[in-house]
């Protein structure tokens, strides 16, 4: 049986690289989440830290907006 690994090519819908499901690591789940967690978001029980991460996003956001103000008033002026 293949599968197919998350690589795709840009343009066509083929896989980059193909295995047998042989092939496959074996890793454990709880492992890879809590190290795909990034320490500032952690909250200390082996969790995620949502306040800090909801606070996070909405600076993103108002960052974005005011770029995007930023952007137009520039456009304006010109």
């Amino acid at each position: 049986m293949m599968y197919v690994r998350g690589d795709y090519h840009p343009q066509s819908c083929e896989a980059l690289v193909q295995a047998k499901s042989g092939d496959r690591q074996k890793s454990a789940v709880g492992d890879s989440f809590s190290e795909s967690i990034p320490h500032r978001y952690r909250d200390g029980k082996d969790g995620i830290n949502y306040e800090q991460l909801r606070r996070d996003r909405i600076r993103a956001r108002r960052k974005v907006v005011q770029e995007m103000l930023g952007s137009l008033r520039k456009l304006w002026r010109s």
